[in-house]
């Protein structure tokens, strides 16, 4: 009765029976379920049709779908634990060992199975040359090397032949070889790294076989450790001839040699070198003019350390120094400042020698400060150096005179201004003395009569200069700066008298009563009483109209 019940149903419902199996078949799972609840499939139905779906494709090897239709259908649980352990060796079969992985570890496989598919990978790999790859697995799947075997020798053989020495190392480090073979192995990268060029590779094969020690370097005999110093010491060369700084520093700080005490005479012997070649480098990048290099590898390298010896730390303070006074003269003084403070260049355990030299080097840069009338810059480095005041007046002397000889009359009176000279210098006399000759020949009255007086020159066109200056300022009506070279130059009423009565008639003539009675007065002008009476009437009348 049942079976004709059944077929009943599947002969009235044919049609979306065979499009529930076609969506099934094809994944469409949600869309068969919606059909299912519209058309009111039995259950017992669906379950005969899922069943024979999930046999279909576990013969077609579409395990994914098997599982999602398991799980959909309420299946048996014997059925998809199959078809997940069929789903997982099928991924082995097809060398996708990561999705395989990935796959048991989700759907929690026996802890054997994973492994089993991990060292497939680690074998792989290796074969394949990902040395890489196998011991990040090795470490990510906790495999031990008893598990992987001798395949890794294999691999080894291949790296070796290639002279990949990093990757045949890092095989005898993980998968068993003696730590001797694999420090030696690791000797060889380095090696071959640094005649290479590819010193990028240093400071990984410090990293992964720490191999600047005393204990490795017991390990891997005389032999080979001078071996390994000698070839070192080629690359410390090759970063001095090319100035490569910056090689240099990422190598030397990736390595960490410089940062452990050693009873190795090889690794005491390679801390001197790597010291002395950086402090080279340091010196022919400063003359390069490439400071940021040279300051880096003061920094990284720590070269005013404890451990460097006092020499060395001399040789990089003069290599400073020259640079420094170098800037300096260029007038270069941010850079120079950053230097001296950068090497306490006038620090308190700078040698006196160095101090001095650049004082002395700061003396000069201050007397072309002077002859350029930077005179901020002075005061500057005047503060910077701690340039005694006495000095600073002696080179501005001698500025001065170069001032002079070469007509810079504009500065040389700023010189004058700001500076304590010794106006009395016999030398420094005898060139004013020129400059005012040169001065009165060329018409530079002003310039001559300020010379004449600063300098005390006794010279008759002395008087001449100052009466033409005085006369000028009358004529443009500057009476307060006339004033001041009347009583500078000590010009008497006779040099006087002729210019201030015209300048009084004018001034009366224009009505500036004011000005015109301080001109008479001053210069204690003879007007005769007539003109005397013509200022006093219109000094009454500006009174008068003034009320």
């Amino acid at each position: 009765m049942a079976e004709k019940e059944v077929g009943k149903i599947e002969e009235s419902m044919g049609e979306y029976l065979i499009t529930v199996r076609n969506e099934l078949l094809n994944g469409n799972f949600d869309e068969a379920k919606r059909i299912e609840r519209e058309h009111l499939i039995p259950p017992h139905i669906i379950g005969s049709i899922s069943n024979s779906v999930f046999d279909g494709m576990l013969r077609d090897k579409k395990y994914k779908f098997a599982i999602t239709l398991a799980k959909k259908y309420d299946l048996p649980i014997e059925k998809l634990d199959d078809v997940v352990l069929l789903e997982f060796r099928s991924l082995i079969a097809q060398a996708k060992y990561k999705e395989a992985i990935e796959w048991g570890m989700k759907n929690k496989l026996p802890e054997f199975e994973i492994s089993r598919a991990a060292v497939k990978g680690i074998e792989v790999a290796i074969l394949e040359g990902d040395v890489q790859k196998a011991v990040k697995w090795k470490g990510d799947y906790n495999i031990n090397h008893e598990q992987i075997g001798t395949i890794w020798q294999k691999g080894y053989d291949n790296a070796f032949a290639e002279e990949k020495f990093f990757d045949a190392a890092l095989l005898c480090r993980e998968f068993g070889s003696s730590e001797r073979k694999t420090l030696l192995t690791a000797a060889k990268a380095l090696k071959n790294s640094i005649r290479k060029g590819i010193f990028r590779e240093l400071p990984d094969i410090e990293t992964e076989f720490h191999f600047f020690n005393d204990y490795s370097f017991g390990l891997i005999g005389d032999d080979e450790a001078k071996l390994v110093i000698e070839v070192f010491i080629e690359f410390l060369d090759v970063c001095v001839k090319k100035a490569d700084g910056k090689t240099l520093v990422s190598s030397i700080d990736g390595t960490r040699i410089l940062y452990s005490e050693y009873t190795s005479h090889f690794l005491k012997g390679l801390v001197h070198m790597i010291l002395k070649k950086s402090i080279e480098l340091h010196g022919i990048l400063m003359k390069k003019n490439k400071y940021s290099e040279a300051k880096n590898i003061k920094e990284q390298l720590g070269l005013f350390e404890d451990r460097v010896p006092d020499d060395m730390k001399r040789a990089v303070l003069d290599q400073a120094t020259e640079y420094h006074n170098w800037l300096l003269k260029e007038s270069e003084f941010e850079t120079a400042k950053d230097v001296k403070d950068a090497y306490m260049l006038m620090g308190i355990y700078s040698p006196a020698e160095l101090i001095d030299s650049m004082q002395k080097t700061a003396v000069e840069c201050i007397s072309n400060c002077i002859r350029k009338g930077e005179f901020k810059r002075v005061q500057y480095i005047i503060d910077e150096y701690n340039i005694p005041a006495l000095e600073v007046g002696e080179r501005a002397s001698e500025d001065l005179k170069y001032l002079l000889a070469s007509e810079m009359y504009e500065v040389a009176f700023d010189t004058l201004l700001k500076f304590k000279v010794n106006t009395e210098d016999e030398e420094l006399k005898e060139i004013a003395a020129k400059s005012f000759e040169k001065c009165m020949e060329k018409g530079y009255f002003e310039i001559a009569a300020d010379i004449g007086h600063v300098f005390e020159i006794k010279n008759p066109d002395l008087r001449k200069a100052a009466k033409i200056v005085w006369e000028r300022l009358m004529e443009n009506e500057d009476y307060a700066k006339a004033r001041i070279v009347k009583k500078k130059h000590k010009l008497t009423r006779k040099d006087t008298q002729a210019a201030a009565k015209k300048a009084y008639e004018i001034n009366l003539e224009k009505n500036k009563i004011d000005v015109a009675q301080k001109i008479r007065m001053e210069y204690n002008v003879n007007v005769g009483i007539i003109t005397w009476i013509i200022e006093l009437i219109k000094s009454i009348l500006r009174i008068f109209f003034k009320s």
